[in-house]
């Protein structure tokens, strides 16, 4: 039916690759409520991954064909990006939840 996982957890079922990781901000679609768990699909290209930075160095990623590279460190992830990814609505959603005050 579709990619299934629990809150923080990840999966290589999308053409073997790596779905998301924790932190990652991430667009999904809810096709089952089945025994009280979520169960989401990210198979259509507007869902996935929207924006995550580097686990690397911290700053942000540029979309690449294949997942996603820091322009800083060359560091390459491999995700199943959205079509959306890195639109200016996702960066500062982001930065609104980790901002330190």
């Amino acid at each position: 039916m579709g990619n299934n996982y629990n809150s923080g957890y990840r999966e290589r079922n999308y053409k073997g690759k790596l779905l998301f990781k924790v932190g990652d901000i991430i667009r999904g679609r809810v096709f089952s409520l089945l025994n009280s768990s979520l169960h989401i699909t990210l198979e259509d290209k507007d869902l996935g991954v929207v924006y995550t930075i580097c686990f690397a160095c911290g700053n942000d990623l540029t979309k690449v064909p294949g997942g996603l590279k820091c322009p800083s460190c060359d560091n390459f992830e491999e995700r199943k990006v959205s079509s959306d990814y890195g639109k200016e609505a996702f960066t500062t959603l982001y930065d609104k939840q980790y901002s330190i005050e």
